[in-house]
């Protein structure tokens, strides 16, 4: 995990863990809270910076990962990187092949598949 990535927060909405909600943001800062722990200062959504130990956090996609979307707008798919994720979480995907840079918010940079290299 590093600055810039877009992570995925879960917490539980009850003590049985039956119910919880799932909160996107996009780690500002980083610290070292202890011997092996480290801690994510992350900004939501909602504008809220929180700090998180980041074993609670997962990362959805950082700078540089290969994506494809299928269908992709008029295209039956498309494969491209992420350029950049921005403060306010939205992703900028540049495809191969298709001109402009490609804005996409949260919910919809959930339909973005990380790929590997070999594709």
């Amino acid at each position: 995990m590093k600055v810039g990535d877009l992570v995925k927060f879960e917490s539980a909405l009850n003590d049985d863990m039956d119910r919880y909600t799932v909160e996107h943001g996009l780690v500002v800062q980083i610290s070292k809270t202890g011997h092996d722990t480290i801690s994510a200062q992350i900004l939501f959504n909602d504008g809220e910076l929180w700090w998180v130990d980041s074993g609670r956090l997962a990362v959805v996609s950082e700078a540089g990962d290969k994506v494809k979307m299928s269908p992709m707008w008029k295209y039956e798919e498309a494969i491209g990187e992420i350029e950049k994720i921005t403060a306010d979480c939205y992703v900028i995907v540049k495809w191969v092949d298709i001109p402009g840079h490609w804005y996409y918010n949260k919910e919809q940079a959930e339909r973005l598949e990380v790929i590997n290299e070999s594709g």
